[in-house]
């Protein structure tokens, strides 16, 4: 699984446990729905902190899931 795989995951669950589509995590943290739907290769942190506002969780929070403790990220 790659890096950006992972992100993808990460996000779609948490969109899903705040019961949220990707389109409305679009609007409430200003990051373009394309750029969700993009799969783009090296995330920025500056979106990564604005999903983590709209999900009310720290960036720490966000890499510290069990699937970023557990993987060997291929390129």
């Amino acid at each position: 699984m790659t890096f950006t795989e992972v992100i993808i995951e990460i996000i779609n669950e948490l969109c899903m446990m705040n019961h949220i589509t990707t389109n409305k995590l679009s609007e409430l943290s200003t990051v373009p729905a394309t750029t969700l739907y993009d799969k783009v290769e090296n995330p920025s942190s500056k979106n990564i902190y604005k999903f983590c506002k709209v999900f009310g969780i720290t960036m720490k929070e966000f890499y510290g899931t069990e699937i970023f403790n557990k993987m060997d990220f291929i390129e």
